[in-house]
């Protein structure tokens, strides 16, 4: 290292570490796709973006994203090209994982359940003493949902729907646990009210843009064949 006065080189040094510092201050952790982008998950304010927004680094752009979007989020992209009762009609499609603990909900909303409907459940007539005896259940149930688009949603969205009180009811932990589970109303239909049922699922998937898919449609179709009004 002769020539090199030791002084310039701790200066240059320091300076190399202050500003590697600095950026790392601003930057948020998250790997970021080919076309330089992801969304944004903390310190996004430094960003100036919003949380579970999708941003671009280095040069990266969303037209680029848009140009070359992956292949998961192409394949549910695909449809009928058809719409039924405003619902796009497509195959069910998990764009991304599924994770439970992203659809939280209190149990605190199952009182506000029972205030609005009454302590028994719409599905087989079954009424209960206390809350004990029931389950909090999901009309469109969350893994459905996210099928059916909002594993594309953002986290705010997905909390939303999860305490939705238009899409919950109350069910006997056998029913909602052993025999309805995620299943859609073209594998299972419930005993009693199935009008009401049909138009909830409608209305909540037209609520959160979800798509439905062709036998879940004809179910429902036939159902409110049925109900006079609809």
């Amino acid at each position: 290292m002769s020539g090199l006065d030791p002084c310039s080189f701790r200066t240059a040094f320091l300076a190399i570490v202050v500003g590697f510092v600095a950026a790392a201050g601003f930057a948020h952790p998250g790997r970021t796709a080919s076309d330089g982008c992801h969304y944004c998950r903390t310190n996004c304010e430094k960003w100036n973006v919003e949380k579970d927004q999708r941003h671009c680094h280095n040069g990266g752009s969303e037209s680029s994203a848009s140009a070359a979007p992956d292949a998961a989020t192409v394949a549910c992209q695909r449809g009928s090209g058809t719409t039924w009762r405003g619902l796009v009609v497509a195959p069910e499609c998990r764009c991304s994982p599924y994770d439970r603990d992203d659809y939280p909900y209190p149990q605190s909303v199952e009182p506000l359940i029972a205030e609005r409907q009454g302590m028994r459940s719409p599905y087989d007539g079954t009424r209960f003493a206390s809350l004990k005896e029931s389950d909090i259940e999901h009309v469109v149930s969350i893994s459905e949902a996210h099928d059916s688009g909002l594993c594309a949603a953002g986290a705010e969205i997905r909390r939303r729907f999860a305490r939705d009180l238009d899409n919950l009811t109350l069910a006997t932990p056998a029913l909602n646990r052993y025999e309805k589970r995620g299943l859609d109303a073209a594998e299972w239909l419930p005993k009693l009210n199935r009008c009401w049922y049909a138009e909830t699922i409608i209305s909540v998937r037209q609520e959160y843009r979800l798509t439905i898919d062709q036998r879940e449609a004809d179910a429902l179709e036939a159902v409110l064949a049925k109900c006079g009004s609809s």
